[in-house]
């Protein structure tokens, strides 16, 4: 008795959610770089980012995130790889779902760039024995600061990484710093760029990666990127092409 109410309860409020078009904002695409900024979609607005990125050296990765903004400083996120192939391992499949929220505490004002937190989970739903996962659980914890001028933006951005050890041996620190710059030509065509520098003390790993790339609106609610990352360093792949495309999808009603 109980489960068929709470069956019925679930049913009637998907029914009542209605995705509309109307009031759109533009998307602002955050899966182009390293970083994110502080921007979040309009409050009940859904974004989804579809993309394509081939690393030269060992494969090519589908990734997808779907974002929503919860209110005007806060959004939620659901992010993964449907799908991906390494030519290394000769793996191929799923990748890890990471799922999190970011919330702007601090607006810009004046002289002073806005201020973002931002805590995320990585889910290894991935096969690790291909190699398209670690296979363990991740938290990924954020600070970024955000200035955006109109026709220009910057971005400083720090993520401290929590990653699982195999074995339940304990918690790998894993420090992501980047530096994002963007500018726009005209109304629909923009430039960006970023600096990124990743390391792990206890896995002894690190690299340090160049991406530049061109973003462009063919409308008012879609954004259509393309990029290369470049990579230095033993750790780092050597070149990864991208191209992406972020929509709004519309506003989630009740």
């Amino acid at each position: 008795m109980m489960r068929s109410a709470l069956t019925a309860l679930l049913l009637s409020g998907a029914a009542a959610c209605q995705l509309v078009s109307q009031d759109l904002a533009p998307p602002t695409p955050q899966r182009r770089t390293f970083s994110v900024s502080t921007a979040t979609p309009r409050a009940g607005q859904l974004d989804l980012e579809l993309g394509l990125a081939h690393d030269l050296g060992d494969g090519i990765a589908l990734p997808a995130t779907l974002r929503w903004g919860a209110d005007e400083q806060s959004e939620l996120f659901l992010g993964g790889v449907p799908w991906s192939e390494r030519d290394d391992t000769d793996g191929r499949g799923v990748g890890d779902v990471t799922l999190g929220a970011r919330r702007r505490v601090r607006e810009q004002h004046e002289d002073e760039p806005s201020l973002a937190l931002q805590a995320a989970v990585k889910i290894p739903t991935a096969d690790a024995d291909e190699g398209l996962g670690s296979g363990e659980l991740d938290l990924l914890l954020a600070g970024i600061l955000s200035r955006d001028e109109g026709v220009k933006s910057s971005t400083l951005y720090y993520q401290l990484g929590l990653l699982g050890e195999s074995g339940d041996q304990g918690i790998d620190l894993e420090h992501l710093l980047t530096a994002a710059f963007s500018q726009s030509i005209d109304e629909r065509l923009g430039l960006f760029a970023e600096v990124a520098g990743v390391w792990s003390p206890e896995q002894e790993r690190s690299g340090a990666y160049l991406v530049l790339g061109a973003t462009w609106a063919p409308s008012a609610v879609a954004v259509v990127d393309v990029a290369a990352q470049f990579g230095f360093g033993d750790d780092a792949e050597d070149l990864v092409l991208v191209i992406g495309l972020s929509r709004a999808l519309g506003r989630l009603i009740w």
